[in-house]
């Protein structure tokens, strides 16, 4: 016999029993559920992606092309890029056609706005009727550039042109600029793309400017005239060849009349004369905020006078995007250039003025540096090479704290940490190891910052930045300041 503790002890062992037996019926059931469901969602995907592959095999050619919206551009340019949809033999062939003319109507210069419509032929069930329409750009266009020089300068650029003037794309541009510290520029350039050759699309500009610069390091006046020649090949998409030719005339005078004698027989009337080879390689998915992809410049410039070359420039840039957790970027750009005096007809006489000195504008590439903090700064050699190295990493996300991942500060404003570093130097013939010198290291500058970048559509961009400069070189002042940069092309 039992008693009554023992009874009750025993029911509820049997129902505790029952309540796992139930659970774990519970879990096998949503298992087979979870399970059933994944072999749905499976089998969803495999439809669709057979339908896609049916789809994409499906034989279909084009009947007719239509382009509306044409006024003053040419009919034959438009054509030639449109008449290669006709070769397509499949649904597939015909959609990367389709796009690949719609992007090379985008880059004519002809267009504001290409869209496309596709609508099946009314007499054949396996043609496509294909229509592009297009926003011809206006007759007059405005730009303007508003920006933090290299030189930290403020710099405002006022631009006015005439697009697809001819009706294939020529563009006359004329542009203005005037920095805070009095220097200026002006411009009347020609520009003729889309012209056929045998390594691809050129692009010819040509051009009459007018530049009054500064020299703050040597209290030296320049002013420059003269004429290029610009010769731009794409061989490749993303594979740009530029070589640009310049002859002008160039006057240097005192900007002060405490000059002193060495930099006064620098003044006086010559005819500069330059020919440069930039090669760029570009594969970011974004010109305005990149988010992936790679850029690579590679360019060299041989500087001098008719008869012999005085200045050999060549200089190597690069910048790397990686996208990271939860949209995050991380970017890392870096450059290395050389300047070195040459002298053909008498190799013992090479020498590098002051006035061409640092002529990479701003040697160490750093906010928060000043040229005109060098006047009282014993220079390098001028014998020698003139060598720099900069270098940059950013991380720039979205705004934090932001609800939703579809609106327009989410997808047109971020915000972005910053870490620059550069030095200057000289290499000298005689000593190979002059670059491990301490020389360097007094030429080396840092500074960190914070900013905000606006995306300002396909256009163009804004940036604001603070910067604490966290290291200068030996007697170069520098101190925390904001900078502001826009830059928006109207044409």
């Amino acid at each position: 016999m039992t008693g009554p503790g023992e009874a009750a002890g025993g029911d509820r062992f049997a129902k505790l029993y029952q309540d796992l037996e139930l659970n774990e019926r519970r879990k096998v059931l949503m298992a087979q559920k979870l399970k059933a469901k994944h072999s749905k969602k499976q089998s969803r995907q495999l439809r669709r992606e057979r339908f896609k592959s049916s789809v994409a095999q499906l034989a279909m050619t084009v009947a007719q092309v239509h382009i509306e919206g044409l006024e003053r551009t040419r009919n034959d340019l438009v054509v030639g890029i449109v008449e290669k949809i006709f070769y397509g033999s499949n649904y597939l062939e015909l959609a990367q056609l389709i796009k690949e003319a719609q992007l090379e109507l985008k880059r004519l210069g002809c267009f504001q706005r290409v869209d496309v419509s596709l609508d099946i032929n009314g007499q054949r069930a396996d043609c496509l009727d294909v229509c592009f329409q297009v926003s011809e750009k206006d007759r007059l266009g405005f730009g303007f550039d508003w920006l933090t020089t290299n030189y930290n300068d403020t710099k405002l650029t006022l631009s006015a042109g005439m697009p697809n003037l001819l009706g294939r794309g020529e563009r006359l541009q004329l542009s203005l600029s005037r920095t805070w510290l009095q220097n200026s520029e002006h411009s009347m350039e020609v520009i003729i793309p889309n012209l056929d050759s045998v390594l691809g699309p050129l692009t010819l500009m040509s051009g009459l400017h007018y530049d009054f610069h500064g020299i703050p390091w040597c209290q030296l006046e320049r002013r420059f005239l003269y004429w290029n020649f610009i010769t731009i090949q794409n061989a490749i998409p993303w594979l740009e060849s530029k070589t640009e030719l310049r002859i002008g005339a160039r006057r240097l005078g005192p900007a002060s009349s405490t000059l002193s004698f060495a930099h006064r027989e620098e003044c006086g009337y010559s005819l500069p004369m330059s020919l440069e080879h930039q090669l760029t390689v570009d594969s970011r998915d974004n010109r305005v905020l990149p988010r992936s992809g790679w850029l690579f410049k590679w360019c060299k410039e041989i500087f001098g006078s008719p008869g012999n070359v005085h200045l050999f420039k060549h200089s190597l840039a690069f910048a790397v995007y990686a996208p990271l957790w939860k949209n995050l970027v991380l970017s890392w750009s870096g450059k290395i250039g050389a300047a070195t005096p040459l002298n053909l007809r008498d190799m013992s006489e090479n020498h590098m003025n002051s006035s061409d000195l640092f002529t990479f504008q701003n040697p160490l590439q750093c906010r928060g540096w000043s040229n005109a903090s060098l006047r009282d700064v014993k220079l390098f050699h001028g014998s020698q090479s003139q060598v720099l190295a900069s270098s940059s990493l950013k991380i720039s996300s979205p705004i934090p704290m932001l609800r939703g991942t579809q609106t327009w500060l989410y997808n047109n404003v971020r915000t972005h940490l910053f870490l620059d570093v550069g030095a200057l130097g000289n290499v000298h013939r005689l000593q190979p190891g002059y670059l491990l010198s301490g020389k360097w290291m007094e030429w080396t500058h840092a500074g960190f910052g914070m900013g905000l970048v606006f995306k300002l559509g396909q256009i163009g961009r804004a940036e604001v930045n603070y910067v604490f400069p966290v290291r200068s070189a030996t007697n170069i002042r520098s101190r925390p300041n904001l900078q502001f940069g826009m830059a928006i092309d109207f044409l």
